[in-house]
């Protein structure tokens, strides 16, 4: 996570992640000019190798995304050996601004997340 799960300039300076049900996920991270942001979640559901559902919460300067409580869905899907496909579907957002916000940072992570799995 800490290699991957901030948006671009961003990164991750910290992670805590408790990936089990009712476990905690923090998030610290900063972007270029020192700005820190954080987000919060609990984790609700966890499926091995095929769903994680999770609370996500923004605390930091972005007032669109301040303090909404949004859900997080991911699923795993096998497509071939060594290839999996993920889809990310993100909730109870509560405004078109905030969908847009997030809607333009996570393939920057998503990015950064499969180019682990090539290198």
């Amino acid at each position: 996570m800490k290699q991957w799960l901030a948006p671009n300039p961003n990164i991750v300076i910290y992670v805590d992640n408790d990936p089990i049900p009712g476990g905690i996920l923090h998030i610290e991270m900063n972007s270029p000019d020192g700005t820190q942001h954080f987000i919060d979640g609990k984790y609700q559901k966890l499926t091995p190798h095929s769903f994680i559902a999770k609370s996500w919460k923004y605390s930091g300067p972005v007032d669109i995304i301040q303090d909404i409580e949004t859900l997080l869905e991911i699923n795993f899907t096998a497509v071939d050996p060594g290839c999996t496909d993920l889809k990310l579907t993100q909730s109870r957002l509560k405004t078109k601004e905030a969908c847009d916000a997030y809607e333009a940072d996570w393939p920057s992570c998503l990015d950064k997340l499969q180019n682990i799995f090539l290198h």
